[in-house]
């Protein structure tokens, strides 16, 4: 009887484990059931003592707005025909890694790796993941000589279609790195992000950049038409201003390999499992502790490092604008695969 009991109990928390429902010690209730955003869960969180601290974000949205952030629809499953080809693996020796790298530090001269974007009410970090990389890498494989490339948001969720997944509802990051290679994108000057910035944290009066405070965020917006041309008063037409890729890849989910990629050819895109928790993130290491899975998020990556106490992580921006966490970047556990963020990483070589 006492070893059926234990089989019972084993069983009953790997299950537990594999939802990602925790529970606390001494606690009626399992930790995923604590609401998102609730001071119960910050409480929760920071009373831990890990690695990271919460705070509140979000002013008056509740857990079902936040959750349309990620895209209403899972896109955990990837058609076949969106799956790029994996990078030859380097040979690499982790001797020779560097204990800390930085992309802004080593391309000092391209200003899109500092700049944090805000995707407003629309579900498309797969975009914003995918287009911030790209940018990036027109500034490193120009010898930072061509660093104003910033390429358009809007362009590529409305007009990579059902291709891409399902625009501000959510989509596939792969096939965002295709569409670069096969399509082109426009850069934002002539197709500007038509999406409001909006306020993801409360307690202040100020917007993040100083000035007013931006509105707090609006629900999800329908997915833009796709157009092909430019605003009034470019100076170039839609053919013109199309950037292209030469090639895109998926890069191998070993740290070395994506260590090689990022600090020979810059910032590359990858996704995490977001639980409930991570809505509330502030700063340090995050790694998941409480809340259940709700979708994926598309972030792009830019370097990792060491904390003084030996935590590795790695260095990540979200698009939730610079009032989000470290004023909108981030760091993760590094070495774990915390959260899937070293499963799925994608990049390319842009056509200059």
């Amino acid at each position: 009887m006492g070893k059926s009991l234990l089989c019972c109990f084993l069983i009953g928390q790997l299950l537990l484990c594999c939802h990602g429902d925790r529970y606390q010690g001494g606690s009626h209730h399992p930790i995923g059931h604590l609401p998102a955003l609730s001071g119960e869960m910050i409480r929760y969180v920071n009373n831990l003592n890990t690695t990271w601290k919460a705070g509140f974000n979000f002013p008056g949205k509740n857990a079902s707005f936040v959750k349309l952030l990620l895209g209403g629809k899972l896109t955990t499953s990837v058609p076949d025909d969106h799956r790029l080809p994996l990078k030859p693996r380097s040979d690499v020796d982790a001797k020779d890694i560097p204990e800390n790298f930085d992309s802004m530090t080593k391309w000092p001269e391209c200003d899109s790796m500092k700049k944090i974007y805000d995707q407003g009410a629309c579900g498309a970090g797969w975009a914003f993941g995918a287009l911030e990389a790209m940018s990036d890498r027109y500034c490193v494989f120009s010898n930072m000589k061509k660093v104003n490339v910033t390429l358009s948001e809007e362009n590529l969720i409305s007009c990579c279609g059902t291709h891409c997944g399902f625009g501000c509802e959510g989509g596939y990051p792969s096939a965002a790195w295709q569409y670069w290679v096969n399509t082109g994108i426009v850069t934002d000057g002539c197709q500007p992000y038509t999406f409001d910035p909006c306020r993801h944290v409360g307690g202040s009066d100020e917007g993040s950049d100083g000035g007013a405070p931006e509105p707090t965020c609006a629900p999800e917006t329908q997915t833009p038409k796709c157009h092909t041309e430019c605003g009034k008063g470019y100076n170039k037409s839609y053919t013109d201003d199309l950037h292209f890729g030469k090639s895109s890849y998926a890069i191998e989910g070993s740290v070395t390999q994506i260590q090689e990629e990022l600090i020979n050819f810059g910032p590359v895109e990858t996704s995490l499992n977001v639980f409930e928790d991570f809505f509330s993130y502030k700063s340090g290491v995050y790694q998941h502790v409480a809340g259940g899975f709700v979708n994926r998020q598309s972030v792009k990556m830019y370097g990792w490092g060491v904390t003084p106490d030996g935590v590795k992580y790695w260095l990540a921006s979200n698009s939730w604008n610079d009032s989000w966490g470290e004023k909108g970047f981030f760091k993760i556990l590094r070495g774990t695969n915390e959260c899937g963020i070293e499963e799925d990483i994608f990049a390319g070589i842009p056509q200059l």
